[in-house]
């Protein structure tokens, strides 16, 4: 199947849509980077039920139907292949380099977190929710990719005021690495118009992360 960025709503956007892709925005943005303690007494589980509804919420209201990829392809394949030994290699350097790791990877739900939830919910959020925003706010295919890419990395930086001091340097080298994991998560999304092989190497990467430990 060729594949070619696919970013353009078929319709013009009336101002209706582009008032509420907007508001969205800032909305996402202010919960999630402003107001974040206050949702987080709400209970553990709180920033990840908000972040489900924005995602279910904004696919919903500005529906677009999802390209066929194939769940099982050479293309796919490829995809796993490289983001699993791109997480694993990361891991091992970030233990060559004697940086912190602040995952309890005996834990049962950090597991589960890091290799379900994480990539679909990241995913939904990023490449699906934002992107699509970003979508009818009509920006180019490259402010698509890179403004994803550097929110989600920034997601991700955010943390660097509520870890302890130890912890920022792996906060740096993860700041890093979401870079690019970002950036191929939102190039496969922009090539397929789908988000499922962004999940997908999302998931992988994640894999090969806690391989590095494993193994």
């Amino acid at each position: 199947m060729a594949e070619g960025f696919d970013f353009n709503m078929k319709e013009k956007p009336g101002k209706i849509s582009l008032l509420t892709a907007g508001a969205l925005l800032v909305m996402y943005t202010l919960v999630r980077f402003v107001w974040l303690d206050q949702l987080d007494k709400l209970g553990d589980y709180a920033s990840y039920l908000f972040e489900l509804a924005f995602a279910g919420f904004t696919l919903v209201v500005f529906r677009q139907k999802q390209a066929p990829t194939g769940i099982v392809t050479r293309a796919r394949f490829l995809d796993g292949l490289a983001a699993l030994c791109f997480g694993f290699v990361i891991y091992r350097l970030g233990s060559a380099l004697n940086l912190p790791n602040p995952f309890d990877f005996t834990s049962v739900q950090v597991l589960l977190l890091l290799l379900v939830v994480g990539p679909i919910l990241e995913e939904l959020v990023f490449r699906g929710a934002i992107w699509r925003l970003l979508q009818v706010l009509r920006t180019s295919s490259s402010m698509a990719l890179i403004g994803t890419t550097a929110f989600f990395s920034f997601a991700h930086f955010f943390s660097w005021w509520s870890v302890p001091a130890e912890l920022h340097t792996f906060i740096a080298y993860q700041t890093v690495y979401t870079l690019f994991l970002g950036w191929f998560c939102g190039w496969r999304r922009g090539q397929t118009a789908s988000i499922f092989p962004a999940i997908l190497v999302h998931a992988f990467f994640n894999l090969g992360f806690y391989l590095g430990w494993r193994l």
